[in-house]
């Protein structure tokens, strides 16, 4: 358990990372966004210092960290808005979304899962052998079914925000997908930084939470067991 933990934590310093290393590589230049290209060069060193630009990479990473520990994603260049804000007041779309794909597959692969349960020889040996209805049910065949609809819904979730942004785009879907695209457009650096940061640690405690339910449903994945 600790060592899934563990393994979690290190997968997600390494997400938060990488993103923070794409967006410091990416070409363009925040104080071209904010102030033109047209701009004197002292005015562009005065906002470069202000925003901490000159400041040695290993420094900006390390403050990068800090504030996303008091879950600061920055501010935005263009709407001068808290980064988390914007995304706070899109997220609710795409969970939208995420929740119906969630029932969609609940209820169609669940029912399915359980008659194929209930079909297998070694079920229906164990009720021959006189195993009561409900206990057949909640007891074995229940959490045999849920196995592979728990992976299927952890795969489906996970795709679905990897997804986002084709999805939103196509539907015109008002999501963080979306959001991304318009970050993209108008080269609001923080804002592309933030959107793809949620949409990555998300990824990740998805797969950690899926791994832990089906080890909670099927303690034969545990090591040894």
């Amino acid at each position: 358990m600790l060592s899934r933990l563990f393994d979690t934590l290190l997968v997600l310093l390494g997400v938060v990372s990488l993103v923070f290393l794409l967006a410091a590589v990416v070409p363009g230049d925040p104080v071209d966004v904010m102030l033109g290209e047209q701009s004197s060069a002292a005015d562009r060193e005065a906002l470069r210092a202000a925003m901490g630009l000159d400041r040695p990479l290993a420094v900006r990473w390390a403050d990068y960290l800090g504030g996303l520990l008091h879950a600061d994603l920055g501010q935005s260049l263009l709407r001068e808005r808290p980064v988390s804000t914007l995304i706070a007041e899109r997220l609710p779309a795409t969970l939208a979304l995420a929740l119906a794909a969630f029932a969609v597959v609940l209820v169609i692969a669940l029912p399915l899962g359980l008659l194929e349960v209930l079909e297998q020889d070694w079920m229906r040996t164990a009720r021959a052998k006189g195993l009561g209805a409900r206990q057949a049910l909640w007891r074995h065949a229940l959490p045999n079914a849920l196995l592979p609809v728990v992976t299927l819904l952890g795969l489906q979730l996970g795709g679905l925000l990897g997804g986002a942004v084709v999805t939103e785009v196509v539907f015109a879907w008002p999501g963080i997908g979306s959001l991304l695209i318009e970050a993209i457009h108008q080269r609001d650096y923080p804002l592309i930084q933030g959107v793809v940061l949620v949409i990555a640690v998300s990824y990740v405690l998805l797969n950690a939470l899926t791994d832990g339910l089906l080890r909670a449903l099927d303690p034969r994945m545990e090591p040894g067991g």
